[in-house]
């Protein structure tokens, strides 16, 4: 653990954008799938839906607690959603390539620098 100083407002956003909206994002992907498709899943599912199986108690007193902050990340999440959309229906295979070596460059560093 480290400790960060930020005022209230930044850490209401940071909370938003790596905690908060993920945690929705996993509940949502664990509702997507049809009963009759779960059969299929494996591990991808497994480990992205598992902070689903937070309580959802909590969670719902977190997110009315800083819905503002959760609703400026989910807009932004909503962006990236639709780009990432855009570049399938034009079938731009290398910019989704980009799309995720992106990704997984910024996930590699995160991971390093903890």
């Amino acid at each position: 653990m480290r400790t960060l100083r930020m005022a209230p407002a930044a850490h209401d956003r940071a909370a938003a954008a790596v905690s908060h909206v993920p945690h929705a994002l996993s509940a949502l992907l664990m509702l997507l799938p049809k009963d009759a498709e779960l059969p299929v899943s494996a591990t991808g599912l497994r480990d992205m839906t598992r902070l689903a199986g937070g309580d959802p108690e909590m969670w719902r007193d977190i997110m009315t607690t800083n819905r503002t902050a959760i609703l400026a990340s989910l807009d932004n999440f909503s962006r990236s959603l639709a780009h990432l959309r855009a570049m399938l229906q034009r079938d731009d295979a290398e910019a989704v390539e980009t799309f995720f070596a992106r990704a997984k460059r910024r996930r590699d560093a995160t991971l390093k620098e903890k």
